[in-house]
C-alpha cells in the first residue's frame, strides 16, 4: 500500500473529523437565547421559493431521474487513483454569465439522511433527491457538505480549474464524473466536497462546477482539523466567479478562528497560519462564501460553537453572503444546522433539523445598492383573503402589529397594492408597543364572522390568487410590505399568520395557516388582535 492509500486509510478512521463538541471555547459576546446570531427566520421544514421541501420529517416523492447514477454508485470499495500527475491548473476557468442576482441553495444532508427518501438505498442517491430538489425549486448554485457524496470513501486525481472531467480518462467512472453528469443534466452550478490527490498529497478538497461540467473554482482544506492523513492547502482565498460576484470557497475549520479574531478569546486550537489567512479573506472583497461542513459542535455546552451561530458570525466578519451546507449525525446531540446569512450575521434562511432539508436565498450582484428599508415599527402580521363564513366582501381583514417601543398612531397611513386599491385611515388608530390592531371591510361582527375589527377599511381587498399589502406613513413612505403569491396557498376559512413578529414576512415559509378558531368566530379559524397559533 503506497503513502496515499495510508494516508486515505487514516483520514478514514477519523471522518467524521470536524467537530469541536468538547473543545469549546469561552464566549463572552452577544449571542440569542438560542445560539443562533440571527435576527431571520429559522426554519425547522425547510422550504424553496414555492415552499416545496421537508415537512415533518416527510419528503416529497423522488424527483423523476433526469441521470441515472452508475450501477455500484456506494460500493464501499475505495477508488484509489494510478499515481498519475494531474495536468496543472490552467488558471482560466469559462466566463460567468451576465451580472445578475443568484439563488442559491445550501443543502444539509448527513450519512443516514437518505433513509427519508423513498426508494434510495444509499447516501448518494439521497443527496442527489436534495440536489435535483434543490434546482426544481429554482436554485442555480447549489452548495452540499463536507464528506458527501463521498462519504470519504474515496479519492479521485485533484482536478485543474477549466478542465470537463467527463469522459476524461483521470476521471471516467468516478464521483466527479458523476457530479459533473449531474450538473450538466440540472443545467446548475454545484459546489461540493471529494477527497483528491496530487502525488503523494490527499486534500479535502471543494470544487465548483459549472452547468457545462467544467472545474470552475477550487479550494484544498486550510486547517484540517484532526484529520492526520489531509495534507493541508496553502490558500484560504479560493475564489469562484459567480454573476452575483465573486465567492470565496472555505470548508469546516477553516473558519474556527474567527470566534478568536471577533471575541478576543484564546483558542488553542488556532495556529499562527489561520490568524493570518482569515483577515486576508476579509480583505480579499469577496461578495459570497460558499461553505461545506461537517460541524457536529451542537453538543457542546457552549452555545456559541453551535453551527448556524458560527455561520453567522463568519459571515459578519468577513462581510460576504454564507451559504453554509453541514452535515453531521441525526443524533440526539447532533443535527443538520446551515443556512444563507447575509454579510450582516443575519439570517436570509437556516434550516435547523435532526433531518434532511435545504435552506434558501438570493444573493444581489454586488455594488446593488439595498432597496431604502421600510421605515417605522409596524408589522403586517396576518391576514384573511379567503373567508368561508361570510363572503370576501364582508369578512376580509388584517392584522399589524407594533414591535417599536413607542405608540403608534395610525391616522393618515394608507394601505395600497400595486393596482388601484388604496385607503388612508381617517381618524385615529393607536397601537401600544407589542400590541396588534385588526383593520377589516365590514366592522359588525354580527355580519362579519365575528372579526373584532378595530378599523373599517374601504376601496382595499385582497386577492386570493395573490395580492400586495403595501403600508405607508403619512410621509409616504413604504413602513411593511407583504407580496403573496398563489404558491402561498391561501386557504378557505383560514388566516395566513406570521409565525415570528421578527421574521421577514416577504418569505412564504415563514407564514403558517391557522388552524384554531378565535373566540366569537363564525367559523373561520385565525387569531385577529393576537400573537400567532402556528
Amino acid at each position: 500500500m503506497n503513502s496515499r492509500k495510508l494516508a486515505l486509510v487514516a483520514l478514514l478512521a477519523l471522518v467524521p473529523a470536524c467537530t469541536t463538541g468538547g473543545k469549546a471555547q469561552q464566549f463572552d459576546g452577544p449571542i440569542t437565547s438560542d445560539g443562533v446570531v440571527s435576527d431571520g427566520p429559522i426554519q425547522q421544514d425547510g422550504g424553496g421559493f414555492d415552499e416545496q421541501g421537508v415537512r415533518d420529517g416527510k419528503v416529497l416523492p423522488p424527483v423523476p431521474d433526469a441521470y441515472q447514477p452508475p450501477p455500484k454508485w456506494d460500493s464501499g470499495q475505495a477508488q484509489w487513483d494510478s499515481g498519475t500527475p494531474p495536468p496543472a491548473d490552467s488558471g482560466t476557468p469559462p466566463p460567468p454569465p451576465p451580472p445578475g442576482d443568484i439563488k442559491v441553495a445550501a443543502v444539509q444532508y448527513g450519512p443516514e439522511s437518505y433513509t427519508y427518501v423513498p426508494g434510495c438505498s444509499d447516501t448518494n442517491c439521497g443527496l442527489i433527491h436534495f440536489v435535483k430538489q434543490a434546482a426544481q425549486n429554482g436554485a442555480s448554485w447549489i452548495v452540499t457538505p463536507e464528506y458527501v457524496p463521498d462519504q470519504g470513501q474515496y479519492t479521485v486525481i485533484d482536478p485543474p480549474i477549466g478542465q470537463n472531467p467527463i469522459g476524461h480518462p483521470n476521471w471516467k467512472g468516478t464521483i466527479l464524473e458523476t457530479w459533473a453528469q449531474l450538473a450538466v443534466s440540472l443545467k446548475v452550478n454545484l459546489v461540493f466536497h471529494l477527497i483528491t490527490s496530487v502525488g503523494n498529497d490527499v486534500y479535502g478538497t471543494e470544487l465548483a462546477l459549472n452547468p457545462s461540467g467544467i472545474v470552475i473554482g477550487k479550494h484544498h482544506k486550510y486547517h484540517p482539523y484532526g484529520e492526520a492523513g489531509l495534507t493541508a492547502g496553502t490558500s484560504c482565498v479560493d475564489k469562484v466567479a459567480t454573476p452575483a460576484g465573486d465567492a470565496g470557497m472555505l470548508i469546516c475549520a477553516d473558519v474556527q478562528c474567527v470566534f478568536c479574531l471577533t471575541t478576543g478569546v484564546s483558542c488553542s486550537s488556532c495556529i499562527s497560519k489561520d490568524k493570518t489567512c482569515l483577515p486576508q479573506y476579509q480583505a480579499a472583497g469577496l461578495h459570497i462564501t460558499f461553505f461545506s461542513s461537517y460541524w457536529g459542535a451542537t453538543g457542546s455546552s457552549n452555545p456559541v460553537w453551535k453551527a448556524t451561530t458560527m455561520q453567522g458570525i463568519f459571515a459578519k466578519y468577513s462581510g460576504t453572503y454564507m451559504v453554509a451546507a453541514n452535515t453531521i449525525s441525526g443524533s440526539s446531540t447532533k443535527y443538520h444546522g446551515g443556512g444563507v446569512f447575509k454579510p450582516d450575521g443575519t439570517a436570509i434562511q437556516i434550516y435547523d433539523s435532526k433531518q434532511p432539508g435545504i435552506a434558501y436565498g438570493t444573493i444581489p450582484k454586488q455594488g446593488t445598492p439595498p432597496p431604502p428599508p421600510p421605515t417605522g415599527d409596524v408589522v403586517i402580521t396576518e391576514f384573511m383573503a379567503n373567508p368561508k363564513a361570510v363572503s370576501d366582501t364582508s369578512g376580509e381583514w388584517l392584522e399589524l402589529y407594533n414591535a417599536g417601543t413607542t405608540t403608534v398612531d395610525l391616522s393618515g397611513w394608507t394601505l395600497k397594492d400595486a393596482g388601484s386599491n388604496s385607503h388612508t385611515i381617517s381618524k385615529s388608530v393607536t397601537v401600544a408597543p407589542g400590541k396588534y390592531v385588526v383593520l377589516g371591510v365590514n366592522d359588525s361582527t354580527s355580519t362579519n364572522g365575528g372579526v373584532p375589527v378595530d378599523y373599517k377599511l374601504s376601496s382595499f381587498s385582497l386577492t386570493n390568487s395573490g395580492d400586495q399589502i403595501l403600508l405607508y406613513d403619512p410621509s409616504s413612505k413604504l413602513v411593511d410590505k407583504v407580496e403573496y403569491t398563489s404558491s402561498w396557498g391561501v386557504p378557505d376559512g383560514a388566516s395566513l399568520s406570521l409565525k415570528s413578529t421578527s421574521a421577514d414576512n416577504n418569505i412564504s415559509a415563514n407564514w403558517c395557516q391557522e388552524t384554531s378558531a378565535w373566540s366569537g368566530s363564525a367559523g373561520d379559524k385565525g387569531t385577529p388582535g393576537a400573537p400567532s397559533g402556528c
